[in-house]
């Protein structure tokens, strides 16, 4: 053999022996943790404007969208609790669809499976001070809730 064809077939059975040495490192786990059971938000807007609801993250920045709800409707989101901010708390941010108002809710702590509720209380000019979020007990039946 040449030289040239000793350099490839090294290089060869370099790039095979890393390989094999990957593949013998990766184990795959027997049984992968299940996924926390996600939490269930319940929005019942109480006032005339759409409004538009996001998940705010640690330090109060706006998060994904969860949803949106008309005036004077309910609406139900799924949220998996890996959205929610360390620790399973949820925080919202509710902004009224054409004015500038919006209102930001407490955090609130919730469990795997939890349910919560979201009240949207509305004036003219949009202001939703009144608006709260809070826990529904024993929603998942067992569950506490958590704290407002």
């Amino acid at each position: 053999m040449t030289v040239p064809h000793l350099r490839v077939r090294g290089t060869l059975v370099a790039v095979a022996a890393i390989g094999l040495l990957a593949a013998g490192c990766f184990r795959k786990p027997k049984h992968p943790e299940p996924a926390p059971a996600p939490v269930v938000l319940e929005v019942h807007n109480r006032g005339f404007f759409d409004v538009e609801i996001y998940n705010l993250m640690p330090g109060g920045t706006t998060g994904s969208r969860l949803m949106g709800v008309t005036g004077f409707s309910t609406g139900q989101v799924v949220i998996r609790y890996m959205q929610l901010q360390p620790g399973g708390v949820l925080a919202v941010r509710v902004h009224a669809i054409g004015v500038p108002a919006s209102w930001t809710s407490p955090g609130l702590s919730l469990s795997p499976g939890d349910h919560a509720e979201l009240d949207i209380y509305s004036d003219a000019n949009g202001n939703m001070n009144r608006s709260t979020l809070y826990p529904l007990p024993g929603a998942d039946g067992g569950g506490t809730g958590g704290t407002r």
